[in-house]
């Protein structure tokens, strides 16, 4: 139970496996051009996004970049729920809110496609924080104790 992070004496999830996987991800493109084929990816897949949006309608644009800030403003209010009931949530909320804000800041015919991926960013980000929020228990921080002059 010593260093323990929950109450059931477990540390948390096992990310043996993935690092594994990225390491042979790693391997197999070259150390050199990884992250060139990550944002070549991350490019391509924005493109397919905003041709789907264009072949959509102006009106979808509206709606997607509505629904990426509902669901971004919900993932952070979640959150900070998550963080007052001592439940790791910061790093998680500073990651996708660098990426969120990465995904928004173009401008431009191009912007429509990143919306859309930060709409799925941050929808996916609220739906772990309330997958985190049922399954553990609410673990309230101890009250701090008043100081008295």
């Amino acid at each position: 139970m010593e260093g323990s992070w929950y109450a059931d004496g477990s540390t948390g999830i096992d990310l043996s496996g993935k690092v594994l996987q990225l390491a042979a991800l790693v391997y197999l493109v070259g150390p050199d051009r990884f992250l060139d084929n990550v944002f070549a990816d991350a490019d391509r897949l924005a493109e397919a996004a905003q041709l789907a949006l264009l072949q959509a309608g102006a009106r979808a644009f509206d709606v997607v970049r509505a629904l990426a800030i509902a669901c971004f403003a919900i993932f952070c209010a979640l959150s900070m729920i998550a963080a007052g009931r001592g439940q790791p949530a910061r790093g998680l909320l500073l990651i996708v809110s660098l990426l969120f804000l990465v995904l928004v800041w173009h401008e431009g015919p191009e912007a429509t496609g990143h919306w859309l991926l930060a709409f799925l960013l941050a929808a996916s980000g609220a739906a772990s924080m309330t997958r985190r929020l049922a399954e553990a228990p609410p673990r309230m921080l101890p009250p701090r104790q008043k100081e008295r002059f």
